[in-house]
């Protein structure tokens, strides 16, 4: 019996202790935050407030993907990195965000709104910082740790939901909590960073990628939000959730392996490579097959009750749900190419090439959703997403070669 409890032991110190589990657990806290919102607009609002938060947060994320330099794929890939510089070079970010965040909450003429959920989403990106330095030093006791405190804060703000029927003010909350959790008295400590100048030039151009990936997903929440499609946009963010969970496994899985990959590529090592590049394929593929599950009339009937069945306005709401989760190989597939531009040290490549496609994609889209519908525009999309996995594999491929 003692053996048998030691050998479970073991296994479940495997599993639980393991970095791409508990990163995944990060990922899934990460996309949790705006999908709680979501639910409460949408047994507290109309359906058309759940569009607005959905267009409010593809503005929003860009710029604070781009404030939280350097990106953690940054320096996840990087050495020599000092990171109480990190700390601070973000607290200054953040700060010169907040005044633009209220600048355009004045313009939508929703201040309070725009300002929290700036605070939430930012603050929470500081969470990076820990999860990089404990990758690195392989200590996932202490990534475990970071984790749970994390989960700790929402399950503190569930809570504090029973009491407080403000959201904007359950959104402040969060971000204090979120602030005091990932950098503690360091919120308090004065602002100096050393290498400003160059920490900036060398992060910028990774970070810039990450508000242009950011604008790239949220290309079809632009097209719908710019046509009035409030109702339908509703039904999208909604509905894109699920894309964005299978978004957080295949991040998680790249984040875990990217900088042993990144390692493999200097040196050379081929073969042990080519196993990762085989598994995470495969991992993508499944990602994409369980999303398809989650179109069955049981499953998708669940999710929709627990939005207050708020796709039962018109039939087309429904036809929105399951082409969305047909049409998610896309995105897919362009998040999961762009870590092997980031593998082989290709940042500012990853960032003209991402800039490129947004620009092409978006009029595009708007033309494919004017003459189309909604079906044109996911299409659009999709075939964005495949033609840059495409053309990084090649790039890919030839720097190997190179070698």
């Amino acid at each position: 019996m003692g053996v048998e409890y030691e050998i479970l032991m073991r296994l479940m110190s495997k599993l639980f202790l393991n970095t791409a589990t508990i990163l995944l657990s990060f990922q899934i806290s990460s996309f949790l935050l705006p999908w709680l919102i979501v639910l409460w607009l949408s047994y507290n609002a109309q359906m058309e407030d759940v569009g607005q938060f959905g267009f409010i947060l593809a503005i929003l994320s860009p710029i604070c993907l781009l404030l939280a330099s350097p990106s953690r794929n940054y320096l996840l890939s990087s050495e020599g990195i000092n990171f109480k510089d990190v700390v601070n070079f973000r607290k200054i970010l953040a700060l010169f965000g907040l005044v633009v965040a209220v600048f355009i909450g004045y313009l939508i003429e929703s201040l309070m709104f725009v300002t929290v959920i700036y605070m939430a989403k930012i603050s929470e990106l500081f969470f990076d910082l820990d999860i990089v330095t404990n990758i690195k030093n392989r200590n996932n006791k202490s990534l475990l740790k970071t984790s749970l405190l994390k989960w700790t804060c929402i399950l503190v703000v569930f809570v504090f939901s029973f009491f407080i029927t403000e959201l904007w003010l359950l959104l402040l909350v969060t971000a204090l909590l979120f602030l005091l959790a990932s950098i503690g008295k360091q919120v308090f400590e004065k602002i100096y960073v050393k290498e400003f100048t160059t920490l900036l030039k060398a992060s910028l151009p990774l970070s810039i990628s990450a508000l242009v990936f950011s604008v790239y997903f949220n290309i079809p929440r632009y097209v719908l939000g710019e046509a009035n499609a409030d109702t339908l946009l509703a039904v999208f963010t909604i509905s894109s959730f699920l894309i964005m969970g299978g978004l957080v496994v295949v991040n998680t899985i790249m984040q875990s392996r990217l900088h042993f990959m990144t390692c493999q590529f200097q040196k050379k090592n081929f073969p042990h490579l080519f196993q990762n590049v085989v598994f995470t394929i495969i991992v993508v593929l499944l990602v994409y097959l369980a999303i398809q599950v989650l179109r069955v009339d049981y499953l998708s009937s669940l999710f929709w009750q627990a939005h207050n069945n708020l796709n039962e306005g018109l039939p087309i709401y429904d036809i929105a749900y399951q082409g969305v989760l047909s049409m998610s190989w896309g995105p897919l597939l362009f998040s999961y190419g762009n870590y092997y531009l980031i593998m082989i040290g290709k940042h500012k490549t990853l960032l003209y090439l991402a800039l490129i496609n947004s620009i092409i994609t978006y009029p595009s889209s708007m033309y494919a959703y004017d003459v189309g519908g909604f079906d044109a525009l996911l299409w659009s999309f999709n075939i964005s997403g495949l033609l840059q996995f495409l053309l990084i594999a090649f790039l890919v491929y030839k720097q190997k070669v190179a070698r």
